[in-house]
């Protein structure tokens, strides 16, 4: 079969889409929380187009990566008409493995210790989820969490590493395909030097 053209490769890739964009904000945002240097760090606290940009950017990064783990058990259930609802989260995709969605032979157990993994993990992702709500999705009110941001940002981190081990999985074990395929982007503080210039120039 060819599983290129069938929804688990569609979904899927829409997901690796999505993972890529959140990480690549959360890259560029800790490289303006953190830069290298103290004139980069000051140029930052004085601009507030930069301040601007980086409270987008950890926006972006906590909606985005929410939603790979923003799993509803009412999706993983087979509607009347025999179709489930599309998938765009980590446990509803490895669920409707498990289930038989998708005419894919892997072994149940296999899934089952990625689905055990994710839940380890719950305590992270219902903060991640909890800020994400609190701080985003209610943004006519401003509603900020009382959240230890150092505890979120460390929890998020781990949430990256799961979130690349599963799609790793995903991606190149049950469809056999390369992550090169994606053309992900990589954030590399080492060619980013606008800052850097910017600072120079005050």
């Amino acid at each position: 079969m060819n599983y290129f053209t069938t929804p688990l490769f569609l979904e899927l890739k829409l997901m690796g889409g999505t993972l890529n964009l959140a990480k690549e904000s959360f890259d560029l945002c800790e490289y303006l929380e953190n830069p290298p240097t103290e004139s980069e760090q000051e140029y930052i606290e004085n601009s507030k187009y930069f301040t601007t940009i980086k409270d987008a950017l950890w926006c972006n990064c906590c909606i985005d990566l929410a939603k790979l783990y923003d799993h509803n058990p009412k999706n993983d259930i087979v509607r009347k008409n025999g179709s489930y609802a599309k998938i765009f989260n980590f446990l509803s995709m490895l669920n409707a493995l498990k289930n038989g969605k998708y005419p894919i032979e892997i072994d149940s157990i296999v899934i089952e210790s990625w689905i055990e993994k994710i839940n380890d993990n719950n305590n992270s992702i219902n903060l991640l989820k909890e800020f994400r709500d609190k701080a985003y999705a209610h943004t006519e009110i401003h509603v900020f969490p009382e959240i230890n941001f150092h505890e979120l940002f460390r929890n998020i981190k781990l949430l990256f590493e799961l979130a690349f081990n599963v799609f790793n999985f995903l991606w190149c074990e049950v469809l056999g395909r390369k992550i090169s395929d994606l053309g992900f982007t990589v954030f590399n503080p080492s060619d980013f030097d606008l800052i850097r210039k910017l600072s120079e120039c005050q």
